[in-house]
């Protein structure tokens, strides 16, 4: 399985996607009526599609993935390791939230997607799921952060979930527990 599209629903998917475009330094995939994609280029031919397609209402309260991004120079070793590394948390034009590492400018552009942050109820159980679907490996510091074999491109770092999930997260706001199942 191989690990190529990070989703944010937009209501404003160009909007959203160039902002991203310009933190990133990626270039446009696909730009139409359904959504914006950009291609992020890592090292030996890989690449990440952040992908923005138009969703009507979008529900950032509901967030639970979350970029981490650094400034090239920025990014330590050590960081790597660190359950919490210093960062600061930004927000997106559409108000979704990411985080820059160690103090990096956002102005010292373009930034280095560092790592994707899965919030999840068990993150070391998730992070289990998440190597066998993707092929990553777990880091030999953490078991809950996961590293493309090839030790490039972003980790994925699983983080216990802030609040848990309510029946509306799960199931929509017009649907309730006891009639998801018709």
């Amino acid at each position: 399985m191989y690990w190529e599209n990070l989703v944010f629903d937009a209501a404003m998917p160009h909007e959203q996607g160039k902002y991203w475009e310009e933190l990133l330094d990626t270039e446009t995939f696909t730009d139409n009526e359904g959504g914006l994609e950009t291609r992020l280029q890592f090292s030996g031919g890989r690449y990440l599609d952040l992908c923005f397609p138009t969703v009507s209402d979008p529900e950032p309260a509901s967030q639970r993935v979350f970029p981490v991004l650094a400034s090239s120079g920025r990014i330590a070793s050590s960081d790597a390791g660190k359950k919490n590394p210093p960062r600061e948390e930004r927000n997106d034009i559409a108000g979704r939230q990411y985080f820059v590492l160690n103090g990096s400018a956002e102005r010292a552009r373009p930034l280095n997607l560092f790592a994707v942050e899965l919030r999840g109820a068990n993150p070391e159980r998730d992070a289990q799921f998440w190597a066998n679907l993707t092929g990553f490996r777990t880091d030999s510091q953490d078991p809950t952060v996961l590293v493309h074999p090839s030790g490039t491109g972003a980790l994925i770092r699983l983080v216990p979930e802030m609040r848990p999930k309510t029946a509306d997260q799960v199931f929509g706001p017009s649907r309730s527990a006891a009639g998801a199942g018709r």
